[in-house]
């Protein structure tokens, strides 16, 4: 799953995309899942599993507001969702964090 979704990433915005880690180079996209466990069950064990996949864009230029939601729109067609997601301003860090988060389930 981490492997298919660093491609989908990749492909869908040409961005370098890293699984559980802090960027160093912007812009860049880093994410992880959480919440994984059993979503749909049958004789007592899960035949469907799932959780939460949370993508972080990291940008330097936010004067341009609509890049960041251009990358947005590509990630969410390249994934086939909808999403929750939120800008931010980290003003230690003098960075632009947008955070999308989704929901999936996988057969098992």
């Amino acid at each position: 799953m981490k492997d298919k979704v660093y491609r989908m990433l990749r492909d869908a915005t040409g961005l370098p995309a890293m699984f559980l880690q802090r960027p160093s180079e912007f812009p860049s996209l880093t994410y992880h899942f959480y919440g994984m466990g059993g979503r749909l069950f049958g004789e007592g064990r899960a035949v469907r599993t799932g959780g939460t996949c949370q993508v972080d864009l990291w940008g330097k230029d936010g004067k341009n507001e609509d890049w960041a939601e251009r990358i947005v729109a590509a990630i969410l067609r390249t994934f086939g969702v909808n999403a929750e997601w939120t800008e931010d301003y980290e003003e230690q860090d003098k960075v632009y964090h947008t955070v999308i988060t989704f929901e999936f389930v996988k057969e098992r």
